[in-house]
């Protein structure tokens, strides 16, 4: 009699953990897929612009616009603008 208690109180404990984690578990994947937007902040995006040179590709705030072009830095603005003059 007494190792059917003991039985009973090891399956009792197992479905306990199994509940705890099963909870547990969901509640992570609602914070993963529901994140907090008063903390945190998603930078805004920025656009991709390509150097009208050499053909890198560069986020358009550290590119050197020229007319319509976009240049990687400005030894290629002005190898470009050398270009036309000749």
């Amino acid at each position: 009699m007494d190792i059917l208690k003991l039985m009973a109180k090891i399956i009792l404990i197992a479905i306990a953990i199994w509940l705890i984690l099963t909870v547990l578990k969901r509640y992570r994947k609602n914070i993963d897929t529901h994140p907090d937007t008063g903390n945190s902040r998603t930078p805004a995006s920025e656009s991709m612009v390509q150097c009208s040179h050499c053909g890198l590709h560069l986020p358009e705030s550290d590119g050197i616009r020229s007319g319509t072009q976009f240049y990687c830095c400005q030894e290629h603005a002005d190898a470009q603008q050398d270009e036309r003059n000749h």
